[in-house]
């Protein structure tokens, strides 16, 4: 059996994010489904706003940078909190996008956080969430 190489490759965040969305989001779990990118949510903008089979919003946000994934997770967590606070806002957007889902389901908004690695910390705090 051959042994796999890996290679560091520095790539920027824009690019790390168009490879994710060109590809179906497939890197992250097959079946969700593509909705908006840089979505307004409060004082910034989700990077790739996507829909489980479960129809379940999924915020997916980017972060290149090895230091940036407890600010991720906090950005993350307000971008969730306007969802279900907004839910009429952006019950019109998937209704846009995706006209034939129906009943999304916005008590159990999703995180997705793609990093290139996660402090004992941050996951921890992700893991607060689901208790």
């Amino acid at each position: 059996m051959a042994k796999l190489e890996y290679t560091e490759v520095k790539i920027a965040e824009e690019r790390l994010r168009s490879l994710f969305e060109s590809h179906g989001l497939v890197f992250i779990e097959r079946e969700i489904t593509f909705v908006d990118r840089n979505v307004p949510a409060g004082d910034g903008f989700i990077d790739t706003l996507g829909l489980d089979e479960q129809l379940r919003p999924v915020i997916i946000e980017y972060k290149v940078n090895k230091e940036a994934s407890a600010d991720a997770l906090v950005q993350a967590l307000s971008y969730s909190y306007h969802i279900a606070n907004d839910q009429e806002y952006y019950a019109k957007l998937f209704k846009q996008k995706l006209p034939k889902r129906k009943d999304i389901d916005f008590d159990n908004v999703r995180i997705v956080i793609v990093a290139p690695e996660f402090s004992r910390h941050v996951v921890d705090a992700a893991k607060a969430g689901q208790v």
